[in-house]
């Protein structure tokens, strides 16, 4: 049976509130009475890590060892929580487009919402991972120096 390669992970609780509001307009002016607002709180704890299959560590003479750690994703996540905590209508608002809370939901969870996710945790991320390397290298060899570098997000 094959080895699996160690995909280090780093779990965080993610919390937070999303908002969406509509109202009605008439020739571009605003209708007053006709908003509708909806809040959302949510949490879920974010698995954020890389592929451990291509981090790459070469020999750069002298017991030191470069290791390059491959881009950080959003993996998944556990324990989703949501909760609408306040939904205003206003009293002219039954002309106004309700709000989509499974629309909200999935903004929350987005692409760019994940990116986001990582680079807010990105500097424990790059801490998890020199320790991890660090444990193992040094476990063998304990006078290995480590040079780390990080990939990062290709620009959009």
């Amino acid at each position: 049976m094959p080895a699996t390669t160690p995909t280090p992970t780093f779990e965080t609780r993610s919390t937070g509130i999303k908002s969406k509001e509509n109202k009605s307009h008439f020739f571009n002016m605003e209708l007053p009475g006709t908003e509708r607002a909806q809040f959302i709180q949510y949490s879920f704890d974010a698995k954020l890590g890389f592929d451990g299959k291509n981090v790459v560590i070469k020999a750069a003479g002298n017991n030191t060892f470069d290791v390059a750690i491959p881009e950080f994703k959003f993996i998944g996540y556990d324990h989703p929580e949501y909760q609408t905590v306040v939904e205003q209508n206003g009293a002219l608002s039954f002309g106004t487009p309700q709000i989509d809370t499974a629309e909200m939901i999935n903004e929350i969870l987005s692409d760019k919402a994940k990116s986001e996710y990582v680079e807010k945790d990105r500097e424990i991320l790059e801490d998890q991972a020199k320790s991890f390397y660090t444990s193992i290298v040094t476990s063998v060899n304990s006078e290995a120096k480590l040079n780390f570098t990080f990939q990062t997000p290709k620009s959009s």
